[in-house]
């Protein structure tokens, strides 16, 4: 009868709800210590990968600085060959304007090409040299290039293969064969390169106009002293010295001002085309490079994308369960508090 009475008055004051409520919360703080241990441990790893993978892009940034140097070196050689090929072009072209080419290309009977064949052969021999020196240098270009990338492949894979965590975020690089392709794409684009066809254009009329005047002027002048050495008459000399001086003028004229004007231009348009060679060649290759580590980098970044998506959904979970054992501590607390309070009233079995 006592015991009931007690158990009645246990119930009545609230020390039964207290020991349910304390029971709970060990309950409670049981799982939600093993769930906050999980998911820190989740959290840690996830970081962990997280900070690997951005290893990894710090090591393909730092590739693609050396690539960029790589891709100077090779702009600069083959921009260089080409400069080459433009003095020579430029050496053979004044020569090609001398007073003795002029007066060769000038009589049909001496002559072994015109100006339009002479200057149809400069063209294409400049074409086909500048082609030959490229393509030589393409291929080895194309190597060089596939090489770069092999190694960053293989050091990528072997730091992936290195760890000894489990990789959360599996990595699909690009393939070998995908690269090579690529870059034979490259190698085509190289060999196929636009010679610039400009630097020629109009010499013909200039080149004539040249010749003109230089065989007009020594023919004169030539005239100009048979005359004057053969006739005894005064005005004749006069007339040949005449002849003469304006032969002279002629080929001052052709040979130092006009010459000089068109060697002027031929030169600033080789300059052009050099520069315009150049430019085309980092456009052709700033492709190239931009593909091949785009897809290296893609596939680094969505693997931290992955990572950062988990990590997005880790931290409220970790944030609620904190929150939980929070609330069952402060559940607790309140209990026993009251408790506190009604200790002075609380029966006992003796009594």
């Amino acid at each position: 009868m006592e015991f009931r009475n007690f158990l009645q008055n246990t119930i009545a004051c609230g020390e039964a709800w207290r020991i349910k409520v304390e029971g709970s919360y060990q309950t409670i703080r049981s799982v939600m210590t093993r769930l906050l241990a999980h998911l820190r441990a989740e959290k840690i790893a996830v970081d962990d990968e997280r900070a690997f993978y951005q290893g990894l892009l710090s090591q393909v940034d730092a590739r693609e600085q050396k690539a960029k140097g790589l891709k100077l070196l090779i702009v600069d050689k083959l921009a260089a060959t080409y400069d080459t090929l433009a003095r020579q072009s430029e050496e053979e072209f004044a020569r090609g304007l001398r007073v003795g080419s002029l007066v060769r290309r000038a009589v049909p009977f001496l002559r072994d090409k015109d100006t339009d064949a002479w200057l149809h052969d400069l063209k294409s021999g400049f074409e086909q040299s500048a082609r030959r020196e490229i393509k030589a240098e393409a291929a080895q270009v194309s190597m060089d290039l596939f090489n770069e990338m092999r190694t960053m492949m293989e050091d990528i894979a072997q730091s992936i293969a290195r760890r000894q965590e489990r990789i959360r975020a599996d990595v699909t690089f690009p393939k070998s064969g995908d690269q090579l392709a690529t870059l034979q794409k490259l190698q085509g684009k190289l060999d196929g390169i636009r010679i610039d066809e400009n630097i020629l254009r109009g010499k013909v009329a200039e080149t004539t106009d040249v010749r003109k005047l230089a065989v007009a002027g020594s023919l004169l002048a030539a005239l100009g002293v048979v005359i004057a050495s053969l006739s005894p008459i005064l005005w004749l000399d006069i007339t040949g010295g005449i002849f003469l001086g304006t032969g002279v003028f002629l080929v001052a004229v052709g040979l130092f001002w006009r010459r000089n004007t068109v060697m002027k231009d031929f030169k600033q348009r080789l300059g052009d085309s050099q520069q315009q060679f150049r430019d085309r060649l980092e456009s052709e290759f700033g492709e190239i490079f931009d593909r091949l580590f785009y897809e290296v980098r893609q596939a680094l970044t969505e693997s931290l994308f992955r990572l950062d998506l988990q990590a997005s959904f880790n931290a409220p979970l970790l944030e609620e369960t904190f929150q939980i054992g929070e609330a069952a501590s402060d559940m607790v607390i309140v209990s026993q508090r009251l408790r506190v309070t009604q200790s002075p009233q609380q029966p006992s079995v003796a009594a």
